[in-house]
């Protein structure tokens, strides 16, 4: 089994030296494992100790990233606006002409396939109907022969 180093996910605190610690120099508890941090146990669970609560300067440090972030992502938008509008190949206008067109366009492609399936699917009800009432029929044909040589016989 190999030793990947510790676990920085674990709530279980890990010792800081087997041996060389403060309270084994002392000579209280010789050989004594040393938790770095306490963790309280409650009838909830293993509560954080103050040590894991955030301070308001890692919180700051947050919103500092955060800030950052947002102004970054806000000058990315702008520029590629700025980029579109610069660079695209026709005006305005124009283009949303194109957008209406092909609107238009998709809208009848799906109208005529929406009917289209409309119209397979009362050919396979139809069809269906047909079988039914064929077999319908032949089961009481069979059975009247059933029942005439039952009569005969």
């Amino acid at each position: 089994m190999s030793y990947a180093g510790r676990d920085p996910r674990s709530r279980r605190s890990v010792a800081t030296s087997a041996v060389a610690t403060s309270a084994s120099l002392r000579g209280r508890g010789a050989g004594r494992r040393v938790l770095e941090r306490e963790l309280p146990i409650t009838p909830r669970g293993i509560a954080r100790s103050s040590a894991a609560r955030p301070t308001s300067d890692d919180h700051e440090l947050d919103w500092q990233h955060i800030a950052i972030f947002a102004t970054g992502a806000l000058l990315g938008a702008a520029f590629g606006a700025g980029a579109a509008l610069l660079f695209a190949p026709q005006s305005g206008a124009r283009t949303r002409h194109d957008i209406a067109r092909q609107s238009r366009q998709l809208r009848d492609r799906t109208s005529d396939a929406w009917e289209d399936l409309r119209q397979e699917l009362r050919h396979a009800a139809r069809r269906g109907r047909r079988k039914l009432t064929r077999r319908f029929r032949e089961r009481r044909e069979r059975r009247e022969l059933h029942d005439e040589s039952m009569l005969d016989g």
